[in-house]
């Protein structure tokens, strides 16, 4: 998170957009503090297929809504922090050598997941508050794969095994997390009004997307201060009605 100084212009050069291992948005602040990370519309794309869509396609759905977006005249900036190809590591464990080792399969995948991950041991009570008591191996000892080599769990034995005896590491890719939204498998897209256009035209936009484009099995839902606006639109003409009913009561009574 950048924060800008003062008040005025600020042009970024492009070569903040060509930074290969990140992504880099420009986000307004949001108009009431609280509602949603940024100003304009939050859009959550819902996967109500079942099952249908695998999450390359749910997220091909996603991308050719922002790609439309992108293209409209009343839309801008749309974009998501979804990421369906995140960099990852995915371990393969032996249970066979493992087995053969004398090594207990829980007790490997408890040095594992305490070293590499973190376990919460206990709870100490300090400055007023409740703190939790977390053990997890050193950086250094779990920055690398072939860190895996330099942990070590007992066999039946009573002898030391290198968890790399058994466990395989691979380099792939998927998602850092699926989110969820009302049970549905979900992505937020998130856009802005172009200059001259207001949120309700914004929003009004995204719906000619969706019901214009072929996406069966998915729906869509508002949230942040686009659901809010939602609400409030509907309820215009009842807010108008009541008005006039007071107004006719307030001239009745004199």
């Amino acid at each position: 998170m950048v924060r800008l100084k003062g008040v005025g212009r600020v042009e970024l050069g492009g070569e903040i957009y060509g930074i290969d291992a990140g992504q880099v948005f420009v986000v307004e602040p949001p108009s009431i503090p609280g509602y949603g990370t940024g100003g304009g519309f939050e859009f959550q794309l819902l996967d109500q297929s079942s099952g249908v869509y695998s999450l390359n396609d749910f997220f091909a759905s996603a991308q050719q809504i922002m790609q439309t977006g992108n293209t409209d005249p009343v839309l801008n900036r749309m974009y998501s922090l979804f990421s369906s190809q995140a960099r990852q590591y995915k371990i393969d464990v032996d249970r066979e050598q493992m087995a053969s080792l004398g090594v207990e399969f829980g007790s490997a995948m408890s040095a594992f997941s305490v070293n590499f991950g973190g376990a919460s041991v206990n709870a100490t009570f300090q400055e007023g508050k409740v703190r939790r008591v977390y053990v997890q191996a050193d950086e250094v000892s779990r920055a690398t794969p072939q860190r895996l080599s330099a942990i070590y769990v007992p066999n039946s034995q009573g002898e030391q095994v290198p968890l790399s005896e058994f466990f395989t590491v691979k380099q792939t890719v998927g998602p850092i997390v699926i989110p969820h939204f009302n049970l549905y498998r979900s992505i937020k897209i998130e856009g802005t009004p172009k200059e001259g256009n207001s949120s309700g035209q914004a929003i009004g936009a995204m719906k000619e997307i969706f019901n214009t484009g072929s996406y069966q099995g998915l729906g869509f839902y508002w949230t942040g201060i686009s659901r809010e606006e939602v609400k409030a639109g509907s309820l215009a003409v009842v807010i108008f009605a009541l008005g006039i009913l007071a107004v006719f009561l307030l001239l009745s009574a004199q």
